[in-house]
């Protein structure tokens, strides 16, 4: 396998990974609300049904994260011991950094609504 292929493998693990820190965003602005309800059950807010969607999702995403990180593995594995320093310091990190969303991001942008 090509350094190409790692980096394919890697930039899918991200793109999933960011999926499921977005879901994990919604998740606790979703979760925050049903709880800051006075003197309601939980189970018969009516944002429940959406939070307990969610949370299938996340579910959902964890299992493709896990098959994308396989996937890294095994692209790592198959390359061996090929890989120099140059290799790991040439990732730009603030490229990564700017697609994956924050809790204040998220929370940010779904509280002043």
């Amino acid at each position: 396998m090509s350094a190409r292929d790692i980096e394919h493998a890697a930039l899918l693990w991200h793109a999933i990974y960011a999926q499921r820190v977005h879901l994990n965003v919604q998740r606790l602005a979703l979760q925050k609300e049903i709880r800051s309800a006075p003197g309601r059950d939980v189970f018969l807010h009516p944002k429940y049904s959406s939070y307990s969607g969610v949370k299938d999702q996340i579910a959902a995403t964890k299992r493709k994260e896990r098959a994308a990180l396989k996937v890294l593995a095994l692209a790592c594995k198959a390359r061996g011991g090929q890989l120099d320093r140059a290799d790991v310091i040439d990732v730009d990190m603030r490229l990564l950094a700017s697609t994956t969303p924050t809790i204040e991001s998220g929370a940010g942008a779904g509280a002043g609504s």
